[in-house]
């Protein structure tokens, strides 16, 4: 997916959310702060991730 794709906001797994977070080096601090901002669910939109990453 790129950017942009990402950007118009796609539904993503637990588990795609879980690998993108790691692959940015995202700790238990930062999965804490995340759900505590978005909250524990089955699927994110890809946009939520991404702007939670600061991008």
């Amino acid at each position: 997916m790129t950017y942009d794709e990402a950007m118009d906001g796609h539904e993503v797994t637990y588990a795609e959310m879980v690998h993108e977070m790691r692959k940015h080096c995202v700790n238990d601090a930062g999965f804490a702060d995340f759900f505590r901002e978005y909250g524990v669910r089955e699927t994110y939109q890809s946009d939520e991730i991404l702007v939670w990453l600061g991008y």
